[in-house]
């Protein structure tokens, strides 16, 4: 239940080529107790933001959640922070631009209309693709039904627990993997990251969660999913123009063409060249896995075995279900472990925090 915000030493000291010591500072705030940054200068002095898991649901009502909803759409993503979410996390921040916010949008571009009366904006994620039409007067407006935001849900297959793969779209492989789109940097994953299973490449992690994202607002693309939880990852671009620019670009190199990027200069200043590469980049990344479950002090799995005592007892689980759960983990745990580092690590990079 709480927003830890990173920030590392610059002067990093390495021991070969190969290693690099990283010093971290994590300041832990309370939103439960509605306790955030209280400054511009205090939000400034942090690298980025972590939002991690919880036992609460993102759709739920009470006041600390929608007070969270509200700081992470007017001072994360308002913000482009570098956002890192898990689980929850990565709950919230999709079910924060929602309907609602988009609705708001709307209302207040009324007077930017256009002299036919018209206005607009294609709304476009991977998968599919919705255009809004515009409101006809000021006085209907209010009244705009959109169905475009994120949305947060209960998972219609119930509680999801242990390994689970997923298989990464177009766009996870460009950021998790690093290998549609070449770009020279030594730093990018290795395609070993992905092991083949009944034919398609997964990403294996640990997962604890009873609700799930439904729906990506339009200044996000999916970057994997299962049958059960089509939504596993996600990455946030500034607004739905970007993501669909990304998109373009991303198609236009997969097949082999350059310099695809033709729009003025303010639209291109957003860290894109962070490693390297002409594509858009975005400012924050979510999962619905628990990568640092994988990294705990005592071992992989040792936090993620005492989140499934806490299920079984709260969700009724058989003992032989936590067993086979637990025997799984224990047997793919090299697994868990590189795939969940080799994402952590991957992200960080493009986030600039590594």
């Amino acid at each position: 239940n709480n927003i830890m915000q990173k920030q590392h030493d610059e002067n990093l000291p390495t021991t070969d080529t190969s290693t690099t010591t990283m010093s971290v500072s994590l300041s832990i705030y309370d939103c439960k107790n509605f306790d955030y940054p209280k400054t511009a200068e205090e939000w400034d002095s942090y690298h980025g933001i972590i939002l991690p898991g919880s036992f609460s649901s993102a759709y739920a009502s009470d006041d600390w959640i929608l007070e969270l909803k509200r700081v992470i759409r007017q001072d994360v993503f308002g913000k482009k922070r570098s956002t890192l979410a898990v689980c929850f996390g990565h709950q919230i921040y999709a079910h924060s631009l929602d309907d609602a916010y988009y609705k708001d949008m709307v209302n207040s571009s009324i007077e930017n209309y256009n002299d036919n009366g018209t206005m607009g904006e294609t709304m476009k994620t991977e998968g599919r693709q919705r255009t809004e039409p515009a409101a006809e007067s000021s006085s209907n407006a209010a009244s705009i039904a959109l169905d475009v935001g994120g949305l947060a849900s209960r998972c219609p297959a119930g509680i999801q627990f242990g390994r689970r793969g997923f298989v990464p779209t177009m766009s996870g492989k460009d950021f998790l993997l690093g290998n549609v789109v070449q770009n020279g940097d030594a730093n990018v994953p290795s395609s070993s990251l992905v092991r083949e299973e009944h034919g398609e490449s997964m990403i294996h992690m640990l997962y604890t969660h009873s609700d799930m994202v439904e729906r990506l607002p339009p200044c996000a693309v999916s970057l994997g999913g299962t049958p059960t939880v089509p939504i596993q990852a996600a990455a946030y671009f500034a607004s739905a123009k970007e993501t669909s620019r990304y998109q373009q670009q991303l198609s236009l190199l997969k097949s082999g063409q350059q310099d695809v990027s033709k729009e003025e200069d303010e639209d291109k200043a957003n860290d894109s060249n962070r490693e390297g590469r002409s594509l858009l980049l975005p400012h924050a990344f979510t999962f619905q896995a628990h990568p640092e479950f994988a990294c705990a002090q005592k071992g992989v799995g040792d936090t993620f075995t005492n989140i499934l005592q806490h299920i079984k007892e709260e969700f009724d689980i058989t003992k032989s279900t936590i067993d086979d759960c637990q025997q799984d983990v224990t047997r793919y745990k090299d697994l868990i472990l590189a795939d969940s580092i080799k994402v952590a690590v991957s992200v960080g990079k493009i986030l600039g925090w590594v």
